[in-house]
């Protein structure tokens, strides 16, 4: 959402330094939500009154202190409208939610798409199954210092294995959050026949949604992935009546699984005049582009009849 890589190399390419720079955001969750904290008496005049002014201090900072720019990722659609209207740059970028329709069970959700989908399905959970691989969530409060250890384990070696290196979070990180919001946390656990560790997944919660942040496997299993990450997943949500499944960014593989395209928003400042001309008109032509995009995916929705 940050156009880091265009960006990073139209500086370059210009001789300019890209960083430092601001960024507004929660760090490595690209989750939607609001990114100013206001009192809730304030009107949307003055709520917006605000945000203007924020930008006025922003582009002063940037221009006293040298700072490339500004970035406000995934803020809600109400709050974007008002950072829209002060005439920044805006972004449109498109992510894959899960919405639950009052389903019953998995099989439930399962009957309300095609036959050829609901057996896709069917055949990459029957590989899972056939492994004998026993599925848990435990709460991060009541999770134990040697599960937190199995977890961190997973997530460096599937880091390792597709990076080079394990991770950008921390032992210390997880301990952290363990600490501090453990009872918003579930930890899926995955044993094999033999109750060793092979796999694990993190997932945050809500009252209304969850999301899944964080996999790892220490073992490979043809369809694991998607069972830790996705089906289990929806499995939670529909058990605990959660409206919502955030799965992460990126992927539209989760399409024929389920997850409906959603848009997504951010806004953006950039110092350097011409530059920030350039960007612009680029994440205008964009806009139209995630629009067709959202359109084709939405034809591509594995369900009987538009939900």
């Amino acid at each position: 959402m940050c156009l880091i890589g265009r960006e990073a190399e139209a500086y370059e390419r210009n001789q300019l330094d890209y960083y430092p720079k601001l960024v507004s955001s929660i760090p490595f969750t690209p989750t939607t939500g609001a990114r100013i904290g206001f009192l809730p008496t304030l009107s949307d005049i003055d709520k917006q009154h605000v945000i203007s002014e924020i930008i006025t201090v922003i582009k002063q900072q940037l221009n006293e202190r040298q700072w490339s720019s500004w970035h406000g990722l995934f803020s809600h659609k109400a709050e974007h409208i008002m950072w829209a209207n002060t005439g920044i740059i805006v972004r449109h970028g498109c992510q894959f939610h899960w919405r639950n329709n009052d389903y019953a069970d998995f099989n439930d959700f399962l009957t309300s798409m095609s036959s050829r989908k609901r057996k896709n399905i069917s055949k990459e959970r029957a590989q899972i199954y056939k492994a004998q691989l026993r599925f848990t969530f435990v709460n991060g409060d009541n999770a134990t210092d040697e599960q937190w250890q199995g977890f961190v384990r997973c997530y460096q070696r599937t880091y390792l294995k597709r990076s080079g290196h394990k991770g950008y979070l921390s032992a210390e990180f997880f301990r952290l959050i363990a600490q501090t919001m453990g009872e918003s946390i579930r930890l899926l656990m995955i044993h094999n026949a033999k109750d060793e560790l092979v796999a694990s997944a993190l997932y945050f919660v809500s009252n209304t949604h969850l999301y899944g942040r964080y996999w790892g496997a220490l073992s490979d299993y043809d369809g694991l992935h998607f069972e830790a990450c996705y089906y289990q997943g929806i499995e939670y949500a529909i058990a605990n009546q959660l409206n919502v499944f955030d799965a992460g960014a990126q992927g539209e593989h989760k399409v024929a699984r389920g997850f409906y395209p959603v848009q997504t928003y951010s806004s953006h400042v950039i110092d350097h005049p011409a530059l920030g001309d350039a960007i612009a008109h680029f994440c205008q032509q964009e806009q139209t582009h995630i629009k067709l995009y959202m359109e084709q995916m939405m034809q591509q929705l594995p369900y009987k009849t538009s939900n």
